[in-house]
């Protein structure tokens, strides 16, 4: 942990997000039988879909996907953060996209690329008076077909 914040110089109000989520945040994967979930940390200046299409590589027969993100929120008034956890609640797709073909995998690239990232977690923070500060990672779900 003490090396990701030598290597990126992070806000000194983000640190303690940073050290008390770090378990979510830093790269992971848990493999199950019918699920696996994939965790990256986001630096800025990192591309989803490069991220989604190395997870994609990984398997040689279909899968379904779905993404969500976690980031920090400012409190408006009391100039509060905390951290907005990824989860399958809060997943981009109301139905995991399937990729079974290599036409699928573009398709969702063109999806993504038409996503605000931002705008797309600003409708997911408790309610207005909570600003988006910083997008940290995103959350990989693929279901085994």
């Amino acid at each position: 942990m003490d090396q990701l914040l030598e290597n990126h110089q992070l806000p000194k109000n983000q640190e303690e997000i940073y050290r008390n989520h770090w378990r979510t945040i830093q790269e992971s994967v848990k493999i199950w039988r019918f699920k696996d979930v994939y965790h990256f940390p986001l630096f800025g200046n990192e591309d989803v879909f490069t991220i989604v299409k190395g997870v994609i590589n990984k398997y040689s027969h279909g899968i379904k996907m779905n993404v969500a993100f976690g980031f920090i929120l400012r409190d408006r008034t009391s100039d509060e953060i905390k951290f907005f956890h990824p989860s399958n609640n809060s997943a981009m797709f109301s139905i995991p996209r399937q990729i079974m073909k290599p036409e699928d995998t573009k398709n969702l690239e063109e999806d993504l690329e038409k996503i605000d990232i931002l705008e797309y977690v600003r409708t997911q923070r408790p309610s207005s008076n909570w600003t988006v500060e910083k997008v940290i990672c995103v959350r990989l779900d693929i279901y085994k077909l």
